[in-house]
Parts: C-alpha cells; structure tokens; sequence
C-alpha cells in the first residue's frame, strides 16, 4: 500500500465510516508505519467531531450572496490596483509603454552626454594649465619651440639599455 492509498483512505473516512476490509488495510498501515498513527488519530478524533456537529439550515438566498460578495471583491481589486497596473496593465496599447521607453533612454543619453562634457571640460582646463606652465619661462629663458626641438632625440634616451662601457669607466 503506498501514500496514495492511504490518501483514499482518509478521503472515504472523511465521508463514511470505513469498512472492515478497509479498517483491517488502515491497521496493516499503521503497524508498519508508526510515524503515521498519531496524524491518523488527529484525523479520526477531527472527523468524528464534525461528524457531531448539528447540521444548519442554509437561508433561501445562500447562493445569490456568494455570487454577489464575489462581485464585490473582484470590483474591490480592480479598483485598488496601481498607476502602473492601469497604464502598462494588460489590454493596453503599446503608445504608453513605448513612450515610457524613449523617455528612459533619452534620460540616459542625456546623462551620458553630460558626463562626456563634463570630462572634456576637465581635460580643456588641465591642457591649458599645462600649457601655461609650457610658456612660464624657466632659469635659462628658453622658448617653447626650444623646448620641443631635441624631444625625440630625448624620448630615444630613454629606452635605450645603461651604457655599459660609461659606466665601467666610472668605477
């Protein structure tokens, strides 16, 4: 007997009082399955109390009051729902959500765009202080066009390795 037997079981306890066949299979179960006599017994004690319990007349109009306090809810539901559930809720047309769209990329342009001005910006101002200090003569009075005339022979110097032969004169 598996899980799903035992499930019938409580199902036609729950309805019926079982039969000898079907008591004598339930005691089988349990003796094999101890665990499970106390869920059963919780069971059997909740269904006789029920069983217990005085049956009451239902009112003629039962029914139409259901259906009705369900209509109330449901209008409830709908009415409590969020601005975003009426204009981007199903049923709607794509215009919104389209729109809504646009106006999230442009604000990120925008964004982006400002942010790139605001970088170009500081580079404007950190070329004109180095331009600045460029045109500040130095000690020897020397001119920018000087300056800038033996740089590649400079910018040589330094990838070159150490000078070997110099430096073992200098020791």
């Amino acid at each position: 007997m598996n899980d799903a037997d035992m499930n019938q079981l409580l199902e036609a306890a729950w309805r019926r009082e079982l039969t000898t066949p079907e008591c004598a299979e339930l005691q089988t179960w349990l003796a094999n399955h101890p665990e499970a006599r106390a869920k059963w017994a919780a069971e059997l004690a909740l269904t006789s109390a029920l069983r217990g319990l005085p049956d009451v007349p239902v009112s003629s109009n039962f029914t139409h009051r259901v259906l009705q306090a369900i209509d109330q809810e449901t209008v409830v539901a709908t009415t409590q729902t969020s601005w975003l559930d009426r204009v981007f809720g199903p049923g709607r047309l794509w215009l919104p959500r389209f729109a809504m769209g646009l106006f999230v990329v442009g604000i990120g342009v925008m964004g982006y765009l400002q942010h790139q001005h605001s970088v170009r910006s500081e580079l404007v101002v950190s070329v004109k202080e180095v331009s600045l200090l460029a045109n500040v003569s130095t000690s020897s009075q020397m001119k920018t066009v000087e300056v800038w005339q033996d740089f590649d022979a400079i910018r040589r110097l330094g990838t070159t390795g150490p000078d070997m032969e110099l430096l073992s004169l200098l020791k």
